[in-house]
């Protein structure tokens, strides 16, 4: 029972202690939903600290227009993780893109972390001429781009940065609907057992059924749409979730093959600059003889060429899981991409290869959501190992 000398620490952490034991509460960030969540496209370098920050930050944007303000004042504050690390990772120049420089503070709280996540933001619009907070926001931005709602009163309270806090993500009332009746990867394969089906069409079907339902197209077509060369129809496909996984196929291919030309310093900040290696690896790869030297090279050099362009925040990125992780499966992908392409352009059917690339993008999604929903894919939260070898377990499939 919360009493009036209660502090307001100890109501956060005696509410805190409550959900957490509820059986019934999942934080939002580690349930199965839908692979669009997952593999988003945007720009880095990172999905927590540059493309979430600049996402909560075009979500504040956009309301605050509809209050048709003038002479407003922009507070921004970034807690934790995010204010610690946020000038090597660009925070600021992401969140300023959309809001622009003038009028606006960004406040950085480097000691101070909020409570339910390190990666706090708080969102303030002040009315310059009676100094009246018009509008206030917080989000967390908790890994992948993903972001999640907080409440002002989130800010009364703050603990130290690196206190070790065993903290689930705010509680969010409105939850989409899990994207398919599974908890882990035991219940996909099952659920594939017992329907006679590979995971890739078992993603097509509860990913799309409920889009062909509200879409009005009969049961009995439902069917054609469950793979991944499914029909072309106007106004259905662009909705469907091979769509989606076709377009960041794409933006994966042409992040190899841009980064691959280039071969100046990547800037980082003002003050920090590295150089390129993927061409270079890449060029000495082709002068070998085939081998395993040979694919090694040519893997890395894929896998480095995405991620240099990520750290160079000049060319558009998959989560996959993160922006942190984003080169290692698009390097492996491009690597049998390249295998099967040149056959399948003898057969002419070089849409095939795109087509094993987006069954690849959806049961690679799978196990990327099983390790999101049963562990962590934040680097802030667990390191960025939770990053990367969760597409390192992936590949094992």
């Amino acid at each position: 029972m919360f009493t009036s000398s209660e502090s307001q620490k100890q109501k956060n952490e005696r509410i805190l202690a409550a959900v957490v034991s509820s059986p019934h509460y999942v934080p939002p960030h580690r349930r199965l939903d839908s692979l669009r969540t997952l593999y988003k496209i945007g720009s880095g370098p990172s999905s927590s600290h540059t493309m979430g920050p600049k996402k909560a930050a075009q979500m504040f944007k956009a309301e605050l227009e509809q209050l048709k303000c003038e002479k407003v004042k922009i507070e921004v504050t970034l807690y934790g993780s995010l204010a610690q690390t946020g000038s090597g990772h660009r925070t600021d120049y992401a969140i300023l893109q959309v809001l622009g420089t003038e009028n606006v503070e960004l406040i950085w709280e480097m000691e101070r972390r909020l409570l339910f996540h390190t990666n706090g933001l708080l969102f303030k619009a002040i009315d310059k001429s009676n100094k009246q907070v018009i509008l206030e926001k917080v989000y967390y931005s908790i890994g992948g781009g993903i972001l999640e709602y907080g409440q002002p009163s989130d800010t009364k309270t703050l603990y130290p940065t690196n206190k070790n806090l065993p903290t689930p993500a705010p509680m969010v009332y409105d939850q989409p609907a899990l994207y398919a009746p599974c908890n882990n990867f035991h219940d996909h394969v099952e659920y594939c057992l017992k329907n006679h089906m590979m995971l890739d069409k078992m993603v097509y079907i509860f990913e799309n059924r409920p889009i062909l339902k509200k879409l009005g197209v009969p049961e009995n077509l439902h069917e054609s749409f469950f793979k991944a060369d499914c029909p072309n129809k106007k106004g259905i496909s662009e909705n469907l979730i091979q769509t989606h996984l076709l377009s960041c196929w794409k933006t994966m291919k042409s992040c190899v093959e841009d980064g691959l030309n280039k071969t100046h310093l990547i800037e980082t900040s003002q003050e920090l600059e590295y150089p390129r290696t993927a061409a270079k690896l890449y060029q000495k790869a082709l002068k070998l003889k085939p081998s395993a030297r040979k694919d090694a090279l040519l893997i890395q050099s894929f896998a480095l060429a995405v991620s240099e362009q990520n750290g160079s925040a000049t060319h558009d990125v998959v989560t996959s899981p993160t922006c942190g992780a984003c080169g290692v499966l698009p390097g492996i992908l491009y690597f049998y991409y390249n295998k099967l392409n040149p056959a399948l352009k003898e057969f002419k059917n070089g849409a095939w290869a795109d087509q094993l690339m987006v069954s690849a993008l959806a049961v690679g999604g799978v196990i990327g959501n099983v390790c999101r929903a049963n562990a962590s894919i934040s680097g802030a939260e667990a390191g960025c190992q939770a990053e990367v070898q969760c597409w390192a377990l992936e590949m094992l499939f």
